[in-house]
């Protein structure tokens, strides 16, 4: 089989042809043959048939393409040739160009894993990672794909966050934010995303310290959200809380108040069950803004409100959480006995919510101990770091970082 003039594959089968106009907004990395296989109902006809046959059926329709030298196999999966690509996008025009995009779209919309968790997960987000930066590259206008392309350069920025490269995660969200606003491939989109993305990006900013760029973003996607939501949507206090803690790790405390108040605001007007925990959340950042600018009696006020609108027996977590803020905001007030109560109190929450060995009672245990050091407690405090000790030297291990600070507590404690 020959390739025809111009390199856009006339020639080949119908198959082969529907796949050269997906892969044509994938490359040019090689596209792996299981995202076409796990989405062949997103597919034209006749290529979900090939698909739906497995990837040996893909692999036979990608070396007729490969014998047209139109594209090549690796181990990877398929790739065009940049030239052909470039020459397909070039003759695709109007629906068949709108159809090639959203194909490769949707396919890797569905593929992304929507929490990254296990090992797996994050091998298959590096695997689709360059096909969403280029198909991202190619989008127009303001509808489903656009916002499907920031959808994923923004679940891809999380990825990359939650992965210890915030740089890129920056770069990500920033493309996700221009795409949604139409700086780049048209727009903007309808719709709160573009309040979303603007949040995400300015948590990234904080998270790299560039504080007043985090604010100035977090401060605009606020304004989208009021702009773009009605006044009684449920998002909007939960935009509202985010927007407010990012504000906070930015270091504008006023900022960050101001917006939090308005979420417990929203949130207690609300009334709703989806509403009671935002309540709770609302009022432990209210707190932990509070102790930040050296005011732990209106934290501990806020914390208490918190904590006597949570369900302990439905929310243990969010229990324990609360817990723990009002024992810091009371200690830091000089209620030290009363904080003592509240800190074991939370510790043996989260013993019963994840068991006594889990490691997360082994930091509040640690935690516990050196407040029973400061208050001078030395026989209280040897007893808490031991159980610190014991659950580190058994997860994540005796040579772990917390085991050696926990050792070392208790080392000095006895000294």
């Amino acid at each position: 089989m020959t390739e025809t003039t111009g390199g856009t594959g006339e020639s080949v089968s119908p198959e082969a042809r529907e796949l050269l106009s997906v892969l044509a907004f994938l490359g040019p990395s090689p596209v792996p043959l299981w995202l076409f296989a796990e989405g062949c109902a997103r597919l034209p006809p006749p290529l979900d048939s090939a698909a739906g046959a497995g990837t040996g059926a893909l692999e036979t329709t990608v070396r007729e393409l490969a014998g047209a030298g139109l594209a090549r196999l690796t181990d990877d999966g398929a790739a065009l040739q940049p030239r052909v690509a470039a020459a397909v996008r070039e003759s695709l025009t109007g629906v068949a160009r709108s159809r090639g995009v959203g194909t490769a779209l949707a396919l890797l919309d569905d593929a992304f894993p929507e929490r990254v968790g296990r090992e797996a997960d994050v091998a298959r987000c590096e695997l689709l990672a360059p096909g969403i930066e280029a198909a991202a590259g190619h989008v127009a206008g303001g509808g489903r794909s656009t916002e499907r392309a920031a959808h994923l350069l923004a679940r891809l920025g999380s990825f990359r966050a939650l992965s210890g490269r915030p740089e890129q995660a920056r770069l990500a969200l920033r493309r996700a934010v221009a795409l949604a606003e139409g700086r780049e491939g048209g727009g903007p989109i309808e719709g709160p995303l573009r309040a979303v993305l603007a949040d995400e990006h300015a948590a990234v900013l904080a998270e790299l310290d560039r504080p007043e760029e985090a604010a100035d973003e977090a401060r605009r996607a606020a304004s989208l959200a009021r702009e773009l939501l009605p006044a009684g949507a449920p998002q909007l206090p939960v935009f509202l809380l985010n927007i407010g803690r990012t504000l906070h790790r930015a270091g504008d405390a006023a900022g960050a108040d101001g917006a939090l108040r308005e979420a417990l605001e929203r949130a207690e007007v609300a009334d709703s069950p989806a509403a009671r925990p935002l309540v709770v959340e609302a009022r432990l950042a209210l707190a932990e803004v509070a102790l930040g600018e050296g005011r732990p009696e209106a934290a501990a006020g806020a914390a208490r409100g918190a904590l006597e609108a949570v369900d302990e027996e439905r929310a243990p977590g969010l229990a324990a959480r609360a817990t723990w803020i009002l024992a810091d905001a009371l200690g830091e007030s000089g209620a030290a006995e009363e904080a003592t109560r509240f800190y074991r109190k939370s510790l043996e929450l989260d013993a019963r919510r994840y068991g006594a060995r889990h490691p997360g009672v082994g930091q509040k245990a640690l935690g516990l101990g050196l407040h029973l050091e400061r208050r001078g407690l030395a026989g209280e405090a040897e007893e808490a770091y031991e159980r610190a000790l014991s659950i580190f030297d058994e997860t994540p291990g005796p040579d772990s970082e917390p085991a050696r600070a926990a050792r070392s507590c208790l080392e000095r404690v006895r000294s």
